[in-house]
This record gives C-alpha cells, structure tokens and sequence, in this order.
C-alpha cells in the first residue's frame, strides 16, 4: 500500500431515511428503537415524510456523495472501495463494515456525515 494511502477503504457513516412511503414506520421505528414518543408526535412525522413524497433525499444525496469520492480518488490513481453505511436503515452501518472486511479492508478511513 502507498503511504499516501494509509487506509484500505473509506466508509461514510450516515444516519439514514426511508426511500418509499412503505419504509416510514419501520425506519421510524428502527431509529426510535423503543423509546417511547407521544403518538401524535410519530404520525406528525410520518405525515412530513408523506409530504416529501413518501421519502427522505438523504440517502441518494450521500450515495452520490460516495460515488463522486470513488470517482475522485480514481482520477488520483487510488483505487479503495468507498462505502455507505447508515445507522438507522439501508445500506446498515454492520452489513457495510462486514462487506469491506470480507472484501479485505482492515483500516477504515470513516468520514461522520
């Protein structure tokens, strides 16, 4: 490996959001993870995430990101797997990490978005 280099793989961390009016309630549910919250505040914000359609941009928006990465660091001649991993829905952070790692990463550079 380059010393310029000195990871093997980057992984953006995001939070997540659901990408079809069918993810709402789970991914509100994955992001709660139990804890209580009024009712009338759950429905509010499904009925915000209704009114984007159904979807948040979050998750495309930090796709593209990762993928305009990817394509920088090719144009510099590095070539390392750029990942996404969300913490409360899909890509999950574990199956990004475990991916990298079954790929052959070993250090991480993880940008926090």
């Amino acid at each position: 490996m380059s010393e310029r280099v000195p990871c093997d793989a980057v992984l953006i961390v995001g939070f997540g959001g659901p990408t079809r009016a069918d993810e709402i309630r789970p991914f509100l549910d994955s992001v709660l993870r139990g804890r209580p919250v009024p009712r009338e505040r759950y429905e509010e914000v499904v009925h915000h995430y209704e009114l984007l359609g159904g979807r948040s941009p979050y998750n495309e928006i930090t796709l593209r990101q990762a993928a305009a990465l990817r394509a920088a660091l090719e144009r510099d001649g590095v070539s390392i797997p750029v990942a996404v991993g969300m913490r409360s829905w899909e890509p999950h952070l574990d199956a990004a990490i475990r991916d990298l790692v079954q790929a052959g990463a070993h250090r991480l550079f993880t940008f926090l978005m």
